[in-house]
């Protein structure tokens, strides 16, 4: 059975992770992984679960809301007039509340070449600029970078050729689902403040804004190939949006420790330890045990002895088992770890991407073609 996720979104300061949400609250996602979950949500092959919104303005009394599905792969038409009428029937939006369809990025393609099929349905079409008041902030903040100009059809591909760095900011003509981890995001397109990549980019603090000012797009252009500073503000304190030329003469010590002061403070993490097995019951293990099998599991024990019947019984895999996947011996005699430590030894912060994309391919190879899981144990 696929299930339905949605959320009613009026700013951007409201939201948490659907992600988040389904791993902690909805069976059959408790801890699954991000990337399992995105395999489960954002594609039409094993779709388990349908992401969406439920969009409405922040300000006035306006009798209209949009409803959203978020997906990579565009949806059936016929399976998006079911959804938005199942949806549709969930809200409480009076007599002369009038719901619209807002297709995302990656659906707007489809939607508009099903729009005679949708106005025979009575859904009408419209976009996430359909409320828009001035510039958007998706995620607040401040970065300083070169500005790059990239179409979002090209964003993945200058990203792996080097073209767009993450020492970049970003000016696109839209948003798709992801995107890499850059210094700020400009977009000319409206997104919405639920997209995948407004909540990453508040989880890391990079700042993410929608230009609607006439001038303020006017500008962003001119200052293309230019190193510049982006601030935005907080959408509840009316999301100004701020952007400073960089002198060519500025100061690169000065600059360096301006950008020192986005560093996050150091990780206090504790050394991982053998534990002598490769699997162990979660239900005695307590918070010290992160050193043998990481955090998750270390604390899933207070579950199993607090609430035992509302808490599944389960195995914790200890750090063993990575290790000794990576000491095994490969075909050329040396070990896993060794061949991928001397394949990725060339690479640095910020990467050179066309080096790091082939590094990282090639490491993929060896671990998913080359490396073994024996019977008995790696």
């Amino acid at each position: 059975m696929t299930r339905i996720l949605g959320r009613t979104f009026f700013n951007a300061s409201s939201i948490s992770s659907d992600y988040d949400f389904a791993v902690k609250r909805l069976d059959p996602f408790l801890d699954m992984n991000r990337s399992s979950f995105d395999q489960v949500s954002l594609h039409l092959q094993g779709q388990q679960i349908i992401l969406g919104a439920i969009l409405k303005p922040s300000y006035g009394n306006v009798a209209e809301y949009g409803i959203q599905l978020v997906g990579l792969d565009p949806y059936p038409k016929e399976t998006v007039a079911t959804l938005f009428e199942l949806v549709k029937s969930t809200v409480v939006a009076g007599p002369t509340g009038q719901a619209y369809y807002i297709p995302s990025f990656e659906q707007a393609a489809s939607a508009q070449a099903g729009r005679a099929f949708y106005e025979s349905k009575g859904i009408p079409l419209s976009g996430a600029d359909r409320w828009i008041q001035g510039n958007q902030t998706y995620s607040a903040g401040w970065a300083m970078g070169r500005l790059k100009l990239v179409p979002a059809a090209e964003i993945a591909t200058a990203f792996s050729q080097g073209r767009l760095s993450p020492e970049d900011i970003l000016l696109t003509d839209a948003i798709p689902a992801e995107i890499p981890v850059l210094a700020g995001v400009i977009s000319l397109a409206a997104s919405t403040p639920n997209s995948h990549v407004a909540i990453l980019a508040r989880s890391f603090g990079i700042p993410f804004v929608h230009l609607a000012d006439p001038s303020d797009r006017e500008q962003a252009q001119k200052l293309v190939n230019r190193e510049i500073v982006l601030r935005a503000g907080e959408p509840d304190d009316g999301g100004k949006v701020d952007l400073i030329a960089v002198d060519a003469a500025f100061d690169p010590a000065l600059k360096a420790e301006i950008l020192a002061l986005k560093n996050p403070p150091p990780l206090q993490v504790p050394r991982k330890q053998r534990y002598g097995a490769l699997t162990a019951s979660t239900d005695n293990l307590v918070p010290s045990d992160i050193k043998f099998f990481g955090g998750k599991a270390a604390n899933f024990g207070l579950l199993r002895r607090s609430i035992p019947a509302n808490s599944p019984v389960a195995i914790a895999f200890s750090t063993d088992l990575w290790d000794d996947f990576m000491d095994q011996t490969l075909p050329n005699g040396r070990s896993l770890r060794a061949e991928i430590k001397d394949r990725l030894a060339g690479n640095a912060f910020p990467p050179n991407m066309p080096a790091l994309t082939q590094s990282l391919s090639a490491v993929r190879k060896l671990i998913t073609d080359t490396a073994r899981f024996s019977p008995a144990g790696p």
